[in-house]
């Protein structure tokens, strides 16, 4: 009764964590690879993305039934939705993990290791949030439950060689949810071999090796099924290189000992019962019956994930997921250990009670100073969730579907294309980013190519270099939100540029891209001399039209020369260079333009020096 209401209380803390905890810039990161799938965009080929693909291609369907792409209200709704969706799978985790513990040590250690886990804080915290490490573990404890379930049974009997294809299965499963589940392997596959090349049942090998073969095909279908659908948008080669290749050269590398210290001291009984009951556990392996009670696996996988703690590059809070349910089914036992030797001591007649005395204080001082804190967390001062909300709703508000945004790493335009490949920029992503990629990105974004309708400038798109800050800051102002960026009010069929695109002074100087010198002044008038034989513009409009692009300019070398224009790569023809300053003028129909920034690119074999570019009403005919 005790462990359950422990259960119970922790539960509705999590529930109410949905509503009230701030979201991790990787939910909505997630959530855009949901979105992205719904509206035909592949991770790897598409945009960037490191993670393997199933909770992308789990949310994806969903978004058929929520309208976030023009109600922003709806859009809150989805992520709360998702949270939730998380909070279910969380206590499907719990449930597995009592079925666990119950399998292995009786219902006593499984109720306590339900309770304990429900108390962990880590878990309270990232088991509400929307990533694939949630369903990973569901799917992690349905193996481990699956394969200690076969390994309790004959290996001829019915249903060992189908508990051990759907043990594999799973784990496949939570491999391809996230890759950190590959390093569950070494400990599953010691567990498994060791049941092969048992002695003394010498005579079901043939069985035993056909349960192992039927996991390995259980464990290779959801990887066989994944690449399949993937070769055709992506290649295969371009799948393991993002999910493995790109994963083993990451460059940030963090210890993991930070995170490891505050699951201590948030929940410093679990901790120390874990490790006792780990300690006795691992004590019991020589026993002939430890692999087949569960003992080896419980032990093995513990000390496995966390040596891959320190083995993985960024081992992040949400990796020690998978450690804590096997951390409180050994603290569990090691409890329910304590009060069986209490109650033996005190040869109380009245045994169940001392039992139960003994269990209900240790879950007492491992529960209740993390349910206190939790609860106290419920009413934040300020509530940084509401603020991300809101900053997500300003976005929608302020775009259109089509509309693209730039992002470091708010997350805020989840429900919006992505202006960038590397949709996110946190310093882990920075970190993989060479000079070319990152002058990549300025020239494209001062010749058009990339035109993002806001940009949220927080301080990872600051730091991603001088140069793209100072474009941001030149071309973009704050738009009620301190992160939240749109573009100047610079449009040429608007009020400020008249038409109009000075290019040596003024507010529309900053619309220059490459291939310019420096602006100078000479006889009165601002001009800027080309530099090499292409020189591009940025174009905003607020709609298209048809127009007439003067180009105002004069050749600065005698002989025949010829001055082209083209908008978004439509080419509008060329004209004749004469001496002196000249207007050359283009006919460009509105189907060459769009609403927002068009790349418009002069050449020219020599030099010229230009004054403007501006727009004028097509020539009636006459």
């Amino acid at each position: 009764m005790a462990a359950t209401l422990v259960v119970a209380a922790a539960s509705a803390l999590r529930a109410g964590r949905v509503f009230t905890r701030g979201f991790d810039p990787d939910e909505f990161q997630h959530l855009h690879g949901g979105w992205c799938l719904a509206h035909g965009l592949w991770p790897y080929r598409d945009y960037f993305e490191h993670h393997t693909p199933w909770l992308w291609l789990a949310l994806a369907p969903f978004f058929a039934l929520f309208d976030v792409d023009r109600d922003p209200e709806r859009a809150v709704a989805f992520v709360l939705a998702a949270r939730g969706a998380m909070w279910i799978l969380g206590s499907v985790a719990l449930l597995l993990t009592f079925r666990l513990g119950r399998l292995w040590a009786g219902p006593a250690t499984g109720w306590l290791a339900a309770a304990m886990l429900s108390v962990t804080l880590a878990f309270v915290e990232k088991s509400i949030e929307i990533r694939p490490d949630v369903p990973a573990l569901v799917c992690l404890l349905g193996s481990w439950m699956a394969t200690a379930s076969a390994l309790r049974r004959a290996p001829e009997e019915r249903g060992t060689r189908g508990r051990l294809a759907a043990a594999g299965f799973l784990l496949g499963a939570a491999v391809l949810f996230t890759q950190k589940v590959a390093l569950t392997l070494p400990a599953t596959l010691v567990v498994l071999l060791a049941w092969v090349l048992d002695r003394r049942q010498w005579r079901s090998r043939r069985a035993r090796v056909l349960g192992l073969a039927a996991f390995g095909v259980g464990a290779a279908v959801p990887l066989v099924a994944t690449l399949a659908l993937f070769a055709a948008h992506t290649g295969i080669s371009r799948f393991i290189e993002l999910n493995v290749t790109r994963n083993a050269d990451w460059r940030v590398r963090f210890s993991p000992v930070p995170f490891l210290r505050a699951i201590f001291q948030a929940n410093l009984a679990v901790v120390c019962l874990g490790v006792l009951g780990w300690v006795q556990a691992a004590a019991r392996l020589p026993s002939p019956d430890a692999l087949r009670q569960g003992g080896v696996l419980l032990v093995l996988q513990t000390l496995g994930l966390l040596a891959g703690a320190f083995a993985i590059p960024v081992p992040q809070l949400h990796y020690f997921l998978m450690v804590l349910p096997l951390a409180a089914i050994l603290a569990a036992r090691a409890l329910a250990g304590a009060a069986e030797a209490a109650a033996r001591r005190g040869r109380d007649p009245a045994r169940a009670a001392t039992l139960a005395a003994v269990a209900i204080l240790g879950l007492a001082l491992a529960a209740v100073p993390p349910l206190a804190a939790g609860f106290k967390s419920l009413d934040p001062a300020r509530p940084k969730v509401q603020d991300q909300l809101a900053r997500m709703r300003l976005v929608l508000a302020l775009t259109t579907p089509g509309e693209t945004v730039m992002d470091g790493f708010t997350g805020a335009g989840v429900f919006r294309p992505h202006a960038y490949y590397y949709f996110f920029l946190h310093d882990e992503i920075r970190a993989l980013l060479e000079g070319p990629e990152k002058d990549g990105l300025r020239r494209a974004l001062r010749d058009g190519e990339i035109a993002p309708a806001l940009v949220l400038f927080d301080f990872d798109v600051q730091d991603l270099s001088p140069e793209v800050k100072l474009f941001v800051e030149e071309n973009y102002e704050p738009a009620g939100d301190p992160l939240v960026w749109k573009p100047k009010a610079l449009a040429l069929d608007g009020p400020v540029a008249q038409g109009r695109l000075e290019v040596g002074h003024g507010p529309t100087a900053v619309l220059v891209g490459r291939g310019w010198d420096e602006p100078e002044q000479e006889g009165g008038r601002w001009l800027r001399r080309t530099r090499g034989e292409r020189s591009t513009l940025r174009v905003p409009l607020r709609r298209p039209a048809d127009f007439v692009v003067i180009v105002r300019a004069r050749p600065e070398a005698a002989g025949e020369a010829r001055l082209g224009l083209s908008v978004n790569g439509t080419d509008c023809g060329e004209r004749p260079l004469v001496a002196g300053w000249s207007d050359y003028a283009f006919a460009v129909p509105a189907a060459a333009w769009r609403a927002g920034v068009n790349a418009v690119r002069l050449t020219h074999a020599s030099s010229l020096a230009v004054e403007s570019l501006s727009l004028a009403p097509p020539r009636p005919i006459s």
